[in-house]
């Protein structure tokens, strides 16, 4: 990992570049141990190759108890996980294949997996990229990280381990090919800026796929889904695809595993969208959707809406145009002649020179 005077890492808070640094009392492969510096000074830890970009004051909510639980169950992670599988009579390799492939991978793509855990996608990844490509594998909790990192000492991938949160990732903008993450949404603390820091590192036409447990709402009133919901609460949530970013384009959602995960799935954009509010709507009512929107004014009594309308149509005009032209008329006369004409009063009228 500690190759050169710069990193492919950044500062998860200000993004800024890192330089590495090794240890000059360790011995051996120097990717294994040291740290890595940001330009304000702050040191992040290389330890047996994983570089740690989690700081306790940045652990919120219930990311300690999250932390608390992996770094327990990590050892007997791989043997229990199946369980959740059987219950649902569904083959569980299969399944991840299935979603793995919509991330449309090719060989010497660059992948990042968010929660990577013991290993169990991230096998599957590297099956896709056909040896050739880099895995950045993030994780919160670091004993999980270790299982994942132990399963690819041999691989010909070049693979990056980080503990990090999902909420600042530490790479730069448009960095990946791909962003992967299955089993552990729904207890981002964050989950909005998690998503929207997934984006932010797929470069131009990207894709991203995330998932977690999910009961079909069609499902919701069946018993396999009220047992689900009734001993994991996880299973009530719901999609949040109101909380992807206008960067995420071709949306797709899915239910997967006998309908109890969602997968969701698109492509990213940095582009603007395109688009024409300008376009003149026909009809009677007329306008544009921009004017519609943008041109409302105080609201005025139904029968001068009326009015309105039946001036429009004596007018041989939509209702937009009539009251478009009425209104600037209005306004030009009271900005330009300061209101409209009234009588003089009486005294109020220069007296001519010279009369008495």
């Amino acid at each position: 990992m500690i190759q050169g005077h710069r990193v492919s890492y950044c500062c998860p808070d200000d993004k800024s570049p890192l330089r590495a640094v090794s240890d000059p009392q360790t011995s051996g492969n120097a990717g294994e141990r040291g740290y890595l510096l940001s330009q304000s000074g702050q040191r992040f830890a290389i330890e047996d190759g994983i570089v740690d970009f989690v700081r306790d004051s940045q652990i919120i909510g219930g990311d300690s108890d999250s932390i608390a639980e992996y770094d327990r169950a990590a050892a007997v992670y791989d043997t229990n996980l199946p369980i959740t599988f059987a219950t649902i009579c569904h083959d569980e390799a299969q399944g991840r294949c299935q979603i793995i492939e919509k991330l449309n991978l090719r060989p010497g793509n660059t992948v990042l997996e968010v929660g990577c855990g013991t290993g169990r996608d991230t096998e599957l990844i590297a099956r896709a990229l056909e040896g050739c490509g880099t895995i950045y594998a993030q994780d919160l909790s670091l004993e999980i990280l270790k299982m994942c990192k132990a399963k690819f000492a041999n691989s010909p991938l070049a693979m990056e381990f980080a503990r990090a949160n999902a909420s600042a990732i530490p790479l730069p903008d448009d960095t990946c090919d791909a962003v992967f993450h299955f089993g552990g949404l729904n207890t981002f603390t964050e989950l909005s800026m998690a998503i929207r820091e997934m984006c932010r590192v797929t470069r131009e036409g990207g894709r991203v796929v995330v998932g977690d447990e999910s009961v079909a709402p069609w499902m919701r009133q069946s018993e396999l889904g009220r047992v689900l919901m009734h001993n994991n609460p996880l299973y009530a949530h719901l999609p949040p695809l109101d909380l992807l970013p206008a960067e995420a384009r071709d949306v797709a959602v899915q239910w997967v595993f006998a309908g109890t995960f969602y997968v969701i799935s698109f492509d990213v954009s940095k582009k603007p969208l395109q688009y024409d509010l300008d376009i003149p709507i026909p009809g009677s009512r007329g306008g544009t959707n921009r004017t519609r929107y943008y041109g409302q004014l105080e609201g005025v009594t139904a029968e001068a809406r009326q009015l309105a309308v039946s001036a429009a149509a004596a007018a041989g005009k939509s209702v937009h145009d009539w009251l478009e032209s009425a209104v600037r008329a209005a306004a030009k006369q009271e900005t330009q002649h300061g209101g409209p004409h009234r009588p003089m009063v009486a005294g109020s009228a220069s007296r001519a020179p010279g009369k008495g």
